[in-house]
């Protein structure tokens, strides 16, 4: 009963529905992967176990930098992964993703069309194998330089 709980929990998030009530549990849902926009987050405390996280804007606005908190506090979080749909990247000014610099325990960090020209916070992820910064308009890329583990980067654009 619990698994199917947590597979209905994603199934929600998935359609971006904000559940206004989470079943009681002794124990955390066991997810290791999980889609979420900005209104689920709260919920992931729920999800000690997750692995990988897909974050779904939805709109145009940016995550907040205590909802990257939460995301950072995800013990065993090693791949984020957040696309934006063409239609809503074009009308988004260059993002700030300084907030991402705190998940050091990444592996694997993808934003598909997201407007980035600063990367510098990403210094700070030491075991980053993987850096996909699509729609990128990065100049620099002397912070990467310390990232021993990185062993793909893509800052490719349109």
């Amino acid at each position: 009963m619990k698994k199917l709980l947590s597979v209905i929990m994603t199934a929600v998030m998935l359609i971006g529905i904000t559940p206004t009530a989470i079943p009681q549990a002794n124990e955390p849902y066991k997810l290791t992967e999980l889609v979420l926009n900005s209104q689920n987050i709260p919920l992931l405390h729920y999800y000690t176990d997750l692995e990988k996280v897909y974050l779904n804007p939805g709109s145009y606005s940016d995550f907040s930098d205590d909802e990257i908190m939460q995301i950072s506090l995800v013990p065993k979080l090693k791949e984020l992964r957040m696309f934006v749909p063409i239609q809503i990247s074009a009308h988004w000014p260059y993002r700030d993703i300084t907030s991402f610099g705190s998940l050091t325990n990444l592996e694997v960090l993808s934003f598909r069309n997201i407007r980035v020209t600063d990367i510098s916070a990403l210094s700070n992820l030491v075991n980053l194998e993987v850096l996909i910064l699509n729609d990128a308009r990065v100049t620099d890329v002397s912070a990467l330089s310390g990232l021993t583990k990185l062993k793909y980067l893509d800052l490719s654009s349109h």
